[in-house]
């Protein structure tokens, strides 16, 4: 009688490993996300502020171990991070919007993911499809900011640092050549300060610094200068005349030579209105003038639409920028 059912258990057992083993095979199987599409917020948005992607899924994608996640901005920017054990939330990432208007391409992707049993091909990583949007990024009234912005909204939206009554950024900005419609490499550290009053923004100013190669007095500065002539002082002229074509002036013109001024006993050795056919000599000639303190400081006053900007170029004699001789840059911006 025992016999009777040795051969209907065997077949049993059997048949449910195979069940089992067919079961695993399906229910184990890794496969990557099938992303749907990306959205981008706020959009559009103003010039330099805050945002935020969110990635939505058509399929999550199953048994993954870690993934490789990278955004692209068409203007350069990009990001990317590592997560392990992704789960099936959406991917989320942000980033500054571009200093400049206009609209940008906005990329998601994820070039290497890695599975924790075996993908459809037999391997054990693979990748996921591109999802983009596109961006469109608006003229901001001020650097990255409009007037009346309250300074704790202000402080989400933008990569600063708050410091009592002011919001400070420090960096970069990038000077462009008037002959030359590629930018200048050659960037000054600077500084920027958002001002308010009752909460409110009222004014930002941008301070730039053009400093000395090495550590000097006042003399051997002069000297430096002089010797380096053909080099350093043509970066500082450069540098004067970017003060009307920095990357900060999105936006900005001047209406006249009358918003052109400089202050000094040789200023009427230099008039403005001939210093867009200057020779780079006479730039040259115009840099050591203000080296030399014939020339006090360069003033020019630009608009856009909402915003009043007075700039400057002056140079340091007093050494608060810690060198004697710094060529400094600054742009005062008000509301117009």
């Amino acid at each position: 009688m025992k016999r009777k059912f040795v051969l209907p258990s065997a077949a049993l057992i059997l048949c449910g490993i195979v069940l089992g083993s067919c079961s695993e095979d399906k229910d184990y199987r890794s496969h990557s996300p099938v992303y749907k599409d990306l959205t981008l917020t706020p959009n559009p948005v103003y010039t330099g502020q805050k945002v935020n992607g969110i990635v939505s899924y058509n399929d999550p994608g199953a048994y993954l171990t870690s993934c490789d996640y990278q955004y692209t901005v068409s203007d350069g920017t990009t990001g990317s991070w590592h997560q392990v054990s992704p789960t099936e939330s959406q991917p989320e990432f942000s980033f500054y919007a571009p200093i400049k208007s206009g609209n940008y391409d906005v990329t998601f992707s994820a070039p290497h993911i890695r599975y924790s049993a075996n993908g459809t091909s037999g391997t054990i990583y693979g990748s996921a499809n591109t999802v983009r949007a596109n961006l469109k990024v608006l003229p901001s009234a001020v650097i990255n900011a409009n007037w009346g912005d309250k300074k704790d909204d202000l402080l989400s939206k933008i990569d600063v640092t708050d410091s009592a009554s002011l919001l400070v950024w420090k960096g970069n900005v990038f000077l462009e050549d008037e002959n030359s419609t590629e930018m200048n490499k050659d960037t000054l550290q600077s500084v920027r300060t958002y001002h308010f009053d009752n909460n409110m923004l009222t004014k930002v100013e941008q301070t730039a610094v053009r400093r000395l190669t090495t550590k000097s007095t006042y003399n051997t500065a002069m000297e430096e200068w002089q010797m380096d002539s053909l080099v350093n002082n043509y970066k500082a002229a450069t540098d004067i005349f970017g003060l009307i074509s920095a990357n900060i002036l999105d936006g900005y013109s001047v209406e006249s030579y009358a918003d052109m001024t400089l202050v000094g006993p040789a200023t009427d050795k230099y008039p403005v209105s001939s210093w867009m056919t200057m020779s780079e000599k006479q730039k040259t000639e115009l840099v050591r003038a203000l080296w030399r303190g014939e020339i006090e400081r360069y003033e020019v006053v630009m608009y856009s639409d909402q915003t009043k900007c007075v700039a400057s170029a002056y140079v340091d004699k007093a050494g608060t920028t810690g060198n004697k001789n710094n060529l400094v840059l600054k742009w005062v911006f008000t509301k117009k």
